[in-house]
């Protein structure tokens, strides 16, 4: 198995994968290293597949507890179009491949399907379009809702 250091975005940047490594104590250390003021975590890959798809991310109530807090959800868009382009999910068998095909798309989606969309930390989201990597076919995110420990 090899493994990823996926980095999330935030205001030092875009979210980015680096690697792959060989195992999970190279990547660790590599983003112990190189990654501080970065949120990472070491992915272990599943499949030697990756895949680029378009989502519809926004954010759902999960509770009341501590003054109430959300989550975010994912769906995945089969048809959606951008720079009159259609951005369909899409298998790759190279993670760079892959990542560089989901910046171009995210920077069409920014300039035009997510143009006058409220972020989805206000309380008008309708949500915001993004171009994801995934190792298995594009499936609605979470699975299970979280829950308030």
């Amino acid at each position: 198995m090899s493994y990823v250091i996926i980095t999330r975005e935030s205001v030092l940047g875009p979210g980015e994968i680096h690697g792959p490594f060989e195992d999970g104590a190279e990547a660790v250390d590599w983003a112990r290293e190189n990654m501080r003021e970065y949120y990472w975590e070491a992915i272990e890959l599943q499949s030697p597949y990756r895949w680029v798809a378009v989502y519809l991310v926004d954010r759902a109530f999960g509770g009341p507890e501590e003054g109430g807090w959300y989550y975010e959800t994912g769906v995945p868009e089969t048809h959606i179009m951008s720079d009159e382009v259609q951005l369909a999910p899409t298998r790759f068998d190279d993670i760079q491949k892959a990542q560089t095909t989901a910046d171009g798309w995210q920077r069409a989606l920014d300039a035009n399907s997510n143009a006058g969309r409220p972020d989805i930390g206000s309380t008008l989201s309708r949500g915001v379009y993004r171009a994801i990597v995934t190792d298995h076919p594009p499936e609605p995110y979470p699975k299970v809702k979280p829950h308030y420990e």
